[in-house]
């Protein structure tokens, strides 16, 4: 396990507590069905299939040969919802412990023996096994068409997309398999979305300075207003000095990922930087090629040219670079299914933050679960929102509603000079941004808060919204050099949430960067956080919070628009960052910090109320007011603070109801202050006072350090009628340790009555904490009551 050295410089959280729940830090489609289990668990006959949006036009040819990835479920996936809530929720004693990949594997992974399972059913099947993964989640196959159908009981055909003439194959009904075990999924058995690129390439700058009088800018080129260093263009670098500024943060010790469905030319790397005029990047580029994927560029610039159309891949490369000019490394995965490249990252986790500029293919529902292994091992997943604007059937793909992921908008940007700072931004026309219902999101706990989703930013209640951040993606960037074929290199204009997706990545690794060094460990899946902070009463010093601009619907119906507002919105999310603000508030500087404390235990019968006092204590040079909140309240029982957000201290007045469950509760006082974060226990007992009754309470332990021991004192109070004796008895003691009372009878005669509990271990075995019960019975009436005590065994 990965566990920081200091976890307060990464409380990121702020209202996290208030936005996570145990089981609820994303809600998400829940799979149908009747038993007995289906063998394929994700559904693979597409929508535009089901619904009739879609010409049947014959089987696919039976020698046409396809490559397929099949993957297999994880294991207890709602553990693994319940470690996720824990681990960014602040209040956890697991906040951001993240596991290693092995660690995952071992918890949630399928067993290893499915993986052989599968690899020899393939085989015995005829299909032809060109891949395994390493963690055992899926392989990679080809066959061909006769051969799939008859393992999936399908038959593939050919369909044209009603809408947009394209051709594509898919299965006439949901694959079934002979297999002893179920599948997660097949990616490929259906195409019908492509793989899509966000990006928007503008006019060539006809390989030369704009500048250069004998070969200008193109008369029908549009010059942004002053911004970018090129001719009003902006450069990578550009970005960096808008959005963070001049600060020593530079990538160091940082990696960060690009996922990739095509390869790129190196010559335009390099390309790029000569034609404007710098010097090569020294960030280092590892390509990973997942599966049989040789890292050849697919794509290119026309039907008659081989000239390498990797406008995406090499513009996402210089982002990075221009942001972080002093990264580590980048890792360019490249794979023919999202499924296979998405398991590889997961496995790697080297990169900690990973930015996709892709969308489509096999990407989908069936993703969520490698979106959630990331979160789990501080991984950070950042992806375009596409250029189309407001979401509906023509302008939505997945991932990009997926809750495990940030979506990151566009804006357009000024600047106060060339290359300088922020000036100005306004929402981009293209933001992809919205809520659809068919994608089956349900909206996650982080955006039902009070104050997230308003009348006016028109945002869904139910469904899961985008974008939760935004950056420049006007179309105002030097981004993409072409080479290749012998002819000139050309330079081109480029935009898209393409670019502002790798520039966020960039700016995220700054935060990881300050947070290790502070002694605290990587930010993980930061929309907690985001909207912790959008919520808080700094987040003017967080995010240039955008309020102009709208993004109608590119194409389709209905067509939908979204306007930029105060706060969060459906275009440009929460905004862009404000320069060192935003890393700050993600990862704070060494040495602001603040402790809480609460005055207690506290007793209260039935009907009554009781008070505590919540003290804070500053160091650092902390002045942050906290704003407070009260956790695990039993039901039956409020909380109100005198003043809910402190400097120093508040009253917290509890009041139980006279049908409050009689018992002992141990709560946790929280606090908040933007992205610091802390918290104190308070044990609260409730108590029942009836006529021929009696109550219960036993103080905690502490630690018992062995060998040793350690006593609880056990208090009865006897209510009016009550007589006779209660006998004491004792269960859930740790291993090997033994529990004797001083008095194991106490006779209602005395009025209340004490026992001391004495608890001795003389084993080092069963290091942890334990909950231990004492219950009284009356001898007489044979009325039983309990109260529960904790106590930490601990080896010297």
């Amino acid at each position: 396990m990965n566990v920081p050295h200091l976890r307060a410089s990464a409380a990121l959280c702020c209202l996290a507590s208030a936005l996570l729940t145990a089981t609820t830090l994303a809600q998400r489609p829940v799979l149908t069905g009747s038993a007995p289990t289906p063998s394929v668990l994700t559904p693979h006959v597409p929508a535009l299939v089901t619904t009739g949006h879609a010409t049947r036009l014959k089987p696919s040819e039976p020698t046409d040969q396809l490559e397929l990835t099949l993957s297999l479920p994880l294991r207890h996936e709602d553990q693994l919802d319940a470690l996720l809530a824990d681990l960014y929720n602040p209040a956890s004693s697991t906040y951001h412990y993240w596991l290693s990949s092995p660690e995952f594997e071992a918890r949630f992974g399928p067993p290893r023996e499915d993986i052989q399972t599968l690899v020899a059913w393939a085989k015995a099947k005829g299909l032809t096994v060109t891949y395994i993964a390493e963690n055992g989640r899926l392989i990679n196959i080809t066959a061909p068409v006769k051969l799939i159908d008859l393992a999936f009981n399908v038959t593939l055909t050919q369909y044209r997309d009603n809408l947009t003439a394209r051709e594509f194959h898919a299965p006439d009904r949901e694959p079934t398999t002979d297999l002893p075990l179920s599948l997660w999924q097949i990616s490929n058995l259906e195409d019908s979305v492509p793989k899509i690129a966000h990006n928007i390439v503008g006019k060539k700058l006809s390989g030369q300075k704009a500048t250069n009088a004998t070969n200008p800018i193109q008369p029908n080129d549009t010059i942004p207003g002053s911004g970018g260093s090129y001719s009003g263009y902006y450069l990578a670098s550009d970005m960096r000095a808008a959005y963070y500024g001049t600060g020593a943060l530079n990538g160091s010790g940082q990696t960060v990922g690009i996922f990739s469905f095509d390869g790129y030319a190196t010559s335009d790397i390099t390309g790029y930087y000569t034609f404007i005029g710098k010097a090569n990047s020294t960030v280092p580029i590892t390509n990973v090629l997942v599966g049989s994927y040789n890292g050849a560029c697919t794509q290119v610039t026309s039907p008659t040219s081989n000239n390498c159309n990797d406008v995406e891949q090499a513009s996402d490369i210089v982002a990075v670079q221009g942001m972080v000019p002093s990264l580590s490394s980048i890792r360019f995965y490249e794979a023919t299914t999202a499924a296979a490249e998405l398991n590889q990252m997961a496995t790697d986790n080297l990169a900690k933050v990973i930015t996709s500029s892709w969308s489509g293919a096999d990407f989908g529902t069936a993703s969520d679960t490698y979106f959630k292994q990331m979160a789990a091992q501080g991984q950070s997943y950042l992806n375009a929102t596409g250029d189309s604007g407001g979401y509906n059937s023509s302008t939505y793909t997945a991932p990009g509603l997926d809750p495990y992921i940030t979506e990151v908008g566009g804006t357009d940007l000024g600047t106060a000079s060339a290359g300088g700072p922020w000036s100005s931004e306004t929402g981009w026309t293209g933001s992809g941004g919205g809520f659809y219902a068919s994608a089956g999101q349900a909206i996650p706990t982080w955006q039902q808060t009070s104050g997230v989703i308003t009348a006016a930013n028109a945002g869904s209640t139910t469904y899961r919204n985008s974008p939760d951040i935004a950056a420049d993606a006007n179309q105002d960037s030097v981004g993409y050099f072409q080479t290749g074929n012998g002819a000139a290199a050309n330079a081109y204009v480029v935009g898209g949430t393409s670019l502002a997706t790798p520039r966020y990545a960039g700016y995220l690794a700054m935060a990881n960067q300050q947070s290790v060094a502070n002694g605290g460990s990587t930010l993980g899946f930061i929309n907690p956080a985001l909207y912790a902070l959008g919520l808080g009463s700094n987040a003017a010093t967080v995010y240039h919070d955008i309020t102009t601009g709208s993004n109608a619907s590119a194409a389709g119906t209905p067509v939908v628009t979204y306007s930029a507002r105060a706060g969060y919105d459906l275009v440009t999310g929460w905004g862009s960052p404000k320069g060192t603000g935003l890393i700050n508030a993600l990862a704070p500087l060494t040495g602001q910090s603040f402790t809480m404390a609460a005055s207690g235990p506290l007793t209260i019968v039935r009907g009554n109320t009781g008070t505590s006092t919540v003290t804070i204590t500053a160091a650092g040079g902390f002045t942050g007011a906290v704003a407070l909140t009260a956790m695990g309240l039993p039901p039956g029982v409020t909380a109100a603070f005198s003043a809910p957000s402190t400097t120093s201290t508040s009253t917290l007045t509890f009041t139980v109801s006279a049908t409050a469950l009689v018992g002992t509760y141990p709560l946790t006082i929280a606090g908040t202050s933007d992205a610091l974060a802390a918290s104190t226990p308070l044990t609260l007992n409730i108590l029942k006072r009836t006529n021929g009754d009696f109550t219960i309470i036993a103080t905690n332990a502490s630690t018992l350090y062995i060998p040793g021991n350690t006593t609880s004192t056990v208090t009865l109070t006897y209510g009016s009628g009550f007589s006779g004796t209660v006998d004491l008895t004792v269960t859930g003691l740790p291993p090997h340790t033994n529990g004797t009372f001083d008095h194991t009878s106490l006779d209602s005669a005395a009025g209340t009555g004490t026992s001391t509990l004495t608890l001795s271990d003389s084993t080092s075995q069963g290091m942890a904490t334990y909950t231990v019960t004492v219950t009284g019975t009356a001898e007489i009436s044979g009325l039983t009551h309990s109260a529960t005590f904790t106590v930490t065994l601990v080896s010297p």
